[in-house]
């Protein structure tokens, strides 16, 4: 069980690494009480206001311009709050 562990965390580091990521957000409700599932819609809800800011109201239609980003949520029965690794597009970094 180990090994599969330890090649599961080496996969993502390798994953990571390829990527040159230019902000580190923690985004946070502070409540106990919300559902996975509600989280994750409000991080795909966030990602769309961002999106919209940095690209424009078609942002869907522009994928090579959006952000990306790899979000791990923590504490799901507690304090639900996710941590994000984001790559902006420099054109955007300084907004």
């Amino acid at each position: 069980m180990l090994q599969k562990t330890i090649a599961y965390r080496d996969a993502w580091k390798t994953r990571l690494m390829k990527h040159a990521f230019t902000h580190y957000v923690t985004l946070t409700t502070n409540r106990a009480d919300l559902s996975v599932a509600y989280v994750r819609r409000r991080l795909r809800e966030w990602d769309a206001r961002i999106n919209r800011e940095f690209v424009g109201s078609r942002w869907k239609e522009r994928p090579d311009e959006r952000m990306l980003w790899f979000a791990f949520l923590e504490d799901a029965d507690v304090n639900p709050h996710w941590h994000l690794l984001i790559e902006v597009d420099p054109e955007h970094a300084d907004r």
